[in-house]
């Protein structure tokens, strides 16, 4: 607390570090936004195919969520074809 407020934003799967702007996602929203599991979140994560995470506590961590949505867009960007949608069509 400061100045008898509490600073931190708080929801039940994500954070908003206080004073950095920093938000970290825990695995539970990870693996609704990527829709892969945590094993397969693990193995990429060991081979630096897929961002680290932040270790926040003995058992708790977290991903920033900027690096988990530039992680997204550049797979969907390596797929390499063009859908109708981006035609205009």
């Amino acid at each position: 607390m400061i100045n008898g407020k509490n600073k931190r934003t708080l929801t039940t799967s994500r954070r908003i570090v206080p004073n950095c702007g920093v938000e970290l996602w825990r695995a539970d929203k990870v693996t609704a936004y990527t829709t892969l599991n945590m094993a397969h979140i693990s193995r990429l994560e060991r081979v630096g195919k897929f961002p680290c995470a932040v270790q926040l506590g003995v058992r708790t961590k977290g991903w920033i969520a900027d690096e988990v949505r530039a992680w997204l867009s550049w797979r969907i960007a390596a797929r390499g074809r063009v859908t109708p949608w981006q035609m205009g069509q």
